[in-house]
This record gives C-alpha cells, structure tokens and sequence, in this order.
C-alpha cells in the first residue's frame, strides 16, 4: 500500500514563505531605487526620457531616486519596513530631520528612530506620516514662539500693535530696535513707561512655569538703555 505524502502546509510554514517573499520584495525595492538613481546621477539631464522608457512619471521617479539616494536609509535597510510609499516617507523625514538639526545631528536623530523601535519594519506609511506631523509641529511651534520685531520692512509700532491685537503668547521674543527708537526710550522720564510705548509685556507666555526669554540686538552704546527696557517688559 502506497503512503501518501500530504501537500498540505502548516500555519508556520506558510508564514516562513510568505517573509522569505516579503524580504525578497523589500530587496527588489532598494535595487530597484539604487539602480535609477545611478541612472539619474550618470544620465544628466535625461530624466524625462528615461521616465519615458520605464513608463511611469517623473514625480514617481524622484522618490525612488530620493530612496535610492538616501544613505541612512540604505544603511539601516535591514530595519526598513517593505514598502515604496514607507521608504519614500521616510527619505522625506530624514531630509526634514538634516534641514533643522543639520547633517550630522540629523542623521543620528533619524537612526535613533530605528534603535529606539519607533519606526520598525512593520510601520506603515501612516505611522511614519504621524512622526513628520509631529515633527512640523515642533517647526511651526518654533517659528511662533520667535519672533523678530521691528524688522526692515516693516514699521515696528504698527506690527506690534497686530500681535498685541492677536492676544497671541510666545515664550521668547527676539527685538532689533532701530536708532530712533532706542533715543525715543532713552529721552523717557520713566523707565515703565517703555512698556507703555512698545507693550512687550502684552507678548508674554501666559504659563510662567515655562522659560521665557527676551533678546535685544543693539550697539554697545545702548547696553544701558536696553536693561532699562528689558526690566520695564519684566524680563
């Protein structure tokens, strides 16, 4: 009597197919992006024609170059999740990461989120678009909390009074008063009322639990004169 083998495979055994198949799409991917953006970088001036021939457009050929281009991530590819559109998202991030911390910082900043397990082979396209979400915050919430007064192109009072207006706070404000206004706050019989005159104090952070600060850029000259000012907004 003749045994028969079954063919039917188990739970585990299809899992370990499936990942082998996984890895060698994930493979596929980064040869895939290396291999345009040794074109691109050999081809000058070619990438109409050769997004052409491979059929697809030129934006979608700028993100395999941007992921093919991208050393951090094809030195942490291992850790990489397996897909076009994560990868993509990710060179996106790390170009953010070296324009605000600058290359060095930068590049740890981004590796960090892979030895910290924050971004792992399984993280989706979605995950990834929460960190650079986050990571505008932190950019937007910057450019709020500083602000430069009086700047050239602009008449100071008249700006000044518009941020007052917008009951907005900020946590450090940064001036740079002009020569007539720092002889307006020198001639001033009392030194409280520069705050009357140019209402700084109006601009504080509301929560005095958080570092607040208040920088003035002026001629060595008006050192004096600019305490005067700074004590007068409380700082």
């Amino acid at each position: 009597m003749n045994t028969q083998i079954s063919n039917i495979m188990s739970l585990d055994d299809h899992v370990i197919k499936i990942n082998l198949a996984k890895n060698k799409v994930k493979n596929s991917i980064f040869e895939m992006a290396v291999a345009i953006s040794n074109a691109l970088n050999q081809l000058e001036n070619s990438q109409v024609e050769l997004a052409q021939k491979l059929g697809m457009s030129r934006g979608t050929l700028s993100k395999w170059h941007s992921i093919g281009s991208n050393n951090n991530i094809m030195e942490i590819r291992e850790l990489a999740p397996p897909s076009f559109d994560s990868l993509y998202q990710l060179s996106v991030l790390d170009n953010q990461y070296h324009k605000y911390y600058g290359d060095e910082e930068g590049s740890k900043k981004f590796v960090q989120l892979f030895k910290n397990k924050i971004v792992t082979a399984s993280s989706q396209r979605n995950d990834i678009n929460k960190i650079i979400k986050l990571h505008k915050q932190k950019l937007n919430s910057r450019n709020i909390e500083t602000k430069v007064l009086d700047h050239p192109k602009f008449n100071s009072e008249i700006k000044l009074e518009i941020l007052v207006k917008s009951k907005l706070h900020f946590n450090t404000i940064i001036i740079f008063p002009s020569d007539n206004q720092i002889n307006k706050w020198k001639n001033l019989s009392l030194q409280e009322n520069i705050n009357f005159d140019y209402p700084i104090r109006s601009l504080e952070g509301i929560n005095k639990n958080i570092f607040q600060q208040c920088l003035m850029k002026v001629k060595a000259k008006y050192i004096d004169i600019s305490i005067n000012c700074l004590n007068s907004w409380g700082y």
